[in-house]
């Protein structure tokens, strides 16, 4: 299993969705649009230095993140939720980072429930 992910989580995820592909979709497309825009809006408040807004997005994603098994993602949102707790933001080099873990994780979940790279 790919070292981004939780394998228990991933586990758990396997036998929820166990014979009902379409909801695993369902789920993982939800799960993919939602992480992404609460990263372009994480983006643009870290450009705009509001590390409220900052900590909002990285909280969402955190939680959404875990409860996929994208336990790398999760801890690297948790890191910047506990930066902007005091008042940092992220550089733009750390967002797009962000990003690109956020897309690894998101390929690494769809291969591990076997969805279609389609969905």
């Amino acid at each position: 299993m790919d070292s981004l992910l939780r394998p228990a989580t991933i586990r758990q995820l396997q036998d929820l969705f166990s014979g009902d592909s379409a909801g695993a979709a369902e789920a993982f497309a939800l799960f993919e649009q939602v992480t992404r825009e609460d990263l372009d809006r994480l983006a643009t408040a870290a450009e705009e230095g509001d590390a409220g807004d900052v900590f909002e997005r990285a909280h969402r994603i955190t939680g959404s993140a875990a409860s996929f098994g994208a336990g790398v993602l999760s801890d690297r949102c948790r890191a910047v939720c506990r930066a902007a707790r005091a008042g940092e933001v992220p550089a733009p080099a750390d967002v797009r980072d962000l990003i690109d873990l956020q897309r690894r994780s998101a390929a690494a979940l769809r291969t591990a429930l076997a969805l279609d790279s389609a969905g």
